[in-house]
């Protein structure tokens, strides 16, 4: 499927955004993102404040939210210039060298995270796409 190539292969974007408006716009939409029982929540793995964030992707169980999962991924977000911003989603294989295997659900979450997160920044504006990316 079309949206499995995306993590594989991964994506690289740029936007016409400040940095701070991207990194807000993903940390209040995720509160939104559902797939199945979970839900998800981002935060800071590390970064050089108004430079480049390393936002790590956690699933969230929402019939315990006090759950806290290890990291099922991350996204990078990178200012290029002041008013461009750089959006990073590494290769499947490189995450998995950082953070070690995906089980499927894992895998599943995370594709499910990049393509609400995309269609949200298309639907915010951030970028341009055909359509909407379809949601397992």
């Amino acid at each position: 499927m079309y949206n499995h190539f995306l993590v594989e292969q991964g994506i690289e974007v740029d936007v016409d955004s400040e940095i701070y408006d991207l990194v807000d716009f993903i940390d209040d939409c995720v509160s939104t993102f559902q797939y199945g029982e979970y839900g998800f929540s981002v935060s800071s793995g590390r970064g050089i404040i108004g430079s480049e964030w390393k936002l790590l992707v956690r699933p969230k169980v929402l019939a315990n939210p006090f759950l806290k999962p290890d990291p099922i991924g991350f996204i990078l977000v990178k200012k290029i210039d002041q008013y461009t911003t750089s959006l990073l989603v590494p290769p499947h294989r490189e995450i998995q060298r950082e953070q070690g295997g995906w089980s499927d659900l894992e895998a599943k979450l995370f594709l499910n995270f990049i393509c609400q997160m995309l269609n949200g920044m298309q639907e915010r504006g951030f970028i341009q796409l055909p359509g909407l990316i379809p949601v397992e």
